[in-house]
């Protein structure tokens, strides 16, 4: 017969208070959700501070957070997009924009909206670099 501390009740020295519990994840699913909550937690509180806080240490975990999430689930929408932006920006490690491409991507197939939105000005900040080079290329040719 399970004691009432087993149970989830009270335990023998907690007076009658339920004993606490850590939250369980039923899935990996839900584990990748929960990191990649933490994850999107972090980022966010690094985008709003100012740079002077020195906030690169959330900005290292955050981009482990989403690795992990996307070990457990490499479905999970905020894991994808949080780490597409991360390896855009250059954010807690090198740039890599056709990584973060794979990420929006992966995030778009889900049904992701948003993914597609960042796909597309990934295209439209590739087109004003190349606009940019012609020009500057353009300009060196009439001032010789």
């Amino acid at each position: 017969r399970p004691t009432a501390a087993a149970a989830g009740g009270a335990s023998a020295s907690g007076a009658g208070r339920p004993t606490p519990r850590a939250p369980a994840c039923s899935s990996a699913k839900g584990m990748a959700q929960e990191l990649a909550e933490r994850g999107t937690a972090l980022l966010e509180r690094h985008r709003r501070a100012a740079e002077e806080e020195g906030s690169e240490e959330d900005v290292r975990r955050a981009r482990q957070l989403f690795e992990q999430a996307l070990q457990q689930d490499l479905a999970n929408e905020a894991a994808l997009l949080g780490l597409g932006d991360m390896l855009d920006l250059g954010l807690g490690g090198p740039r890599d924009a056709a990584r973060a491409s794979q990420c929006y991507l992966n995030a778009r197939l889900q049904g992701s909206q948003l993914a597609q939105v960042k796909l597309c000005l990934q295209g439209l900040d590739k087109f004003a670099a190349l606009l940019r080079t012609g020009a500057i290329e353009e300009g060196r040719k009439d001032a010789f």
